[in-house]
């Protein structure tokens, strides 16, 4: 018997390329050559690659899937920001701002940016006045305590 480490290695031919339309064979610009020879240009990785053969990518990779309508721009952004309006009141007015600017550009309604914009102001607006409120009291505790 031979020993199979000694046999040359013929490398791995990979299936006849099909794709969506019924190609028999890839795509212009894929890669040439044969595995384990050294001046072939190497494979790219991944769909759409800039260094080999830009194959469609197959559905769910990046891409809705049939019938599923893309997600409207901006909503992640306005649910951030309804979640900041709540947290952190500055930080919702920019989020939601920006949610709302996305969705304006899409020409898609975006209630919750609103919704978050909103909240975001008016508790912003409620922070200021309980600081000066809190503000105002401790100024005036000092002067109170000397009798002027």
């Amino acid at each position: 018997m031979s020993d199979p480490r000694q046999q040359p290695y013929e490398g791995y031919q990979p299936p006849a390329y099909t794709g969506y339309t019924g190609q028999s064979t890839p795509p212009p610009g894929g890669w040439q050559g044969t595995p384990g020879d050294p001046s072939a240009p190497a494979p790219g990785y991944g769909y759409g690659s800039a260094q080999g053969a830009s194959y469609p990518a197959p559905p769910g990779y990046g891409v809705p899937a049939y019938g599923q309508p893309p997600e409207p721009p901006g909503r992640t952004l306005g649910i951030v920001g309804l979640v900041l309006a709540f947290v952190m009141p500055v930080a919702g007015i920019v989020v939601s701002a920006m949610s709302l600017s996305a969705s304006r550009r899409a020409q898609v309604p975006n209630a919750i940016g609103a919704w978050g914009l909103w909240l975001s102001i008016i508790f912003t607006v409620l922070g200021a006045l309980v600081f000066i409120a809190w503000f105002g009291v401790l100024l005036a505790v000092p002067f109170s305590m000397t009798g002027y």
